[in-house]
């Protein structure tokens, strides 16, 4: 019994901890790839960077408007766009979106986005993405159902988790 109860209690443990390890490169196909991966489920995509003061800000309202969302099978991950910056190497920008999401707490997976241009990712994934802070809903069915530009509340990350379940 008493073994029962440690081996629950690590999967509690290990299904809150810190995402950032699952931080990795993907080029802008790796991004299509992910969204494809988890369609069936709602999808919130926060495309930010370490550097992006609206960014960082609207981190924890992102975090806590969602936490409902992630444990009833939302999915929530978030795009660094690190290579933004001129002469930020793919190496570097994974360097500092991990030390960024560890000091924020972010608590889902991030992907560093290689593409330096983060409307090159309009094409590939059907939507306009357009400046930093933005958050693409995604529903089931990989559709995307509307695009959040700038920095969104506590409240308004909420609205767009509702999106996501239609």
């Amino acid at each position: 019994m008493r073994t029962a109860r440690i081996a629950a209690l690590l999967v509690l443990f290990s299904a809150c901890s810190d995402h950032t390890e699952a931080t990795r490169i993907v080029d802008g196909k790796g991004v299509q790839e992910y969204v494809e991966a988890h369609r069936g489920k709602p999808l919130l995509i926060n495309f930010w960077a370490s550097w992006c003061v609206p960014c960082c800000e609207e981190m924890p309202d992102l975090i806590s408007a969602t936490r409902d969302f992630r444990a009833h099978g939302g999915q929530v991950v978030g795009i660094a766009m690190e290579c933004m910056v001129a002469d930020v190497t793919k190496e570097a920008g994974l360097v500092k979106a991990r030390e960024r999401a560890k000091q924020l707490g972010i608590n889902f997976p991030v992907l560093v986005c290689s593409e330096p241009d983060i409307f090159a990712l309009r094409e590939l994934l059907g939507a306009e993405v357009g400046e930093l802070p933005g958050t693409l809903v995604i529903d089931r069915a990989g559709v995307v159902v509307e695009l959040h530009d700038g920095k969104a509340t506590q409240e308004e990350f909420a609205k767009l988790c509702l999106h996501a379940q239609r």
